[in-house]
């Protein structure tokens, strides 16, 4: 059961000393959010959105993108004889959807350090790890999320507002192409050049 919140949504911390933001017990039962007997008998959540546009306004609105919960959904869909110590296997699996997809969406002919990067990239299987194209893809993705977003953030004086969605909505050509340009130069970069640097960095 969800509580019955005198103010906020639940997003952000609450000053917790002024009664305003108290509870006031918890919502009935009927009023939770409840899920049962979905048609593919599955129930996967990954810290996604499993809501879409029915999503109830108390479960609140910051989610992570759907990759991981899709792989888990996929290695479900591969057995039916499934047993606690074969879900462990589901449990930790390291392969990132969401790392594949970026490096297929920055796909293109890099030359230098940037080449080598994206060629071993390129070969990856998206097992994420601590050394190798795992680790290499987390130095891109840091690259790409800064060089993209944090110009903007720091012009408007504002914290950073990048995700790894938005990020990958920009790389998609989802989302307004002007925030591929470094508002802290006086020229105009390209989505080329700022992936080539990040690759490179």
């Amino acid at each position: 059961r969800l509580p019955h919140r005198l103010a906020g949504d639940g997003r952000f911390p609450s000053p917790g000393w002024d009664p305003t933001y108290g509870w006031n017990g918890l919502l009935p039962a009927n009023e939770s959010p409840v899920r049962r007997a979905p048609v593919d008998g599955m129930l996967v959540t990954a810290n996604n959105d499993s809501w879409g546009s029915t999503r109830p306004a108390a479960l609140g609105a910051d989610f992570d993108s759907p990759h991981r919960a899709d792989r888990i959904a996929s290695r479900l869909g591969e057995r039916r004889d499934w047993t606690a110590e074969a879900l462990v296997a589901v449990q930790t699996d390291v392969s990132s959807r969401y790392a594949l997809e970026v490096v297929s969406a920055i796909a293109g002919d890099y030359r230098g350090e940037a080449g080598r990067a994206y060629r071993e990239l390129r070969e990856w299987d998206g097992a994420m790890g601590r050394h190798g194209a795992g680790a290499l893809f987390v130095l891109l993705e840091r690259e790409l999320r800064a060089r993209l977003f944090a110009d903007e953030a720091t012009a408007a004086g504002i914290p950073r507002f990048d995700s790894r969605e938005r990020l990958l909505g920009l790389l998609l050509g989802e989302i307004d192409a002007s925030f591929v340009d470094d508002v802290s130069t006086p020229q105009s970069e390209t989505r080329a050049e700022i992936v080539t640097a990040a690759l490179a960095a």
